[in-house]
């Protein structure tokens, strides 16, 4: 089933939440509990995406981080991580084993500012 997320398109959501449930280890949790927060996109063999869980309550803390000279703050828990061939990695990590270039990092940070942008503007109103 062909699935468009944020205007990418791709094949892939159900094996990627089938992978997360296994990087999680968790046998209380099942597929439906699993969900796509925010894809930054496909990138070769990568996808960017935020991952998260239906029922849980992610604490009111922030965590930054910088990769090559770009800066991300996230929710604890609700981190960017990168989807290859059925592991899931750090935007560092991805970064440092060639899956995402220079110019890849800039595409998500830019996606990243501008869905942050664009929440602060509709909180506001």
């Amino acid at each position: 089933m062909v699935h468009s997320i944020d205007g990418f398109t791709w094949h892939g959501d159900v094996h990627l939440k089938k992978d997360y449930l296994i990087k999680l280890n968790n046998n209380t949790i099942s597929l439906k509990d699993v969900y796509i927060d925010k894809c930054y996109g496909i990138y070769g063999d990568s996808v960017a995406v935020v991952m998260a869980l239906k029922s849980h309550v992610f604490p009111p803390s922030a965590d930054y981080i910088e990769v090559e000279g770009f800066e991300f703050w996230f929710s604890t828990g609700l981190h960017i991580v990168i989807w290859n061939n059925g592991n899931f990695y750090s935007l560092q990590d991805a970064f440092d084993k060639g899956f995402l270039t220079l110019e890849n990092l800039k595409t998500i940070h830019d996606l990243y500012k501008s869905y942050f942008k664009y929440m602060h503007t509709v909180q506001r109103q």
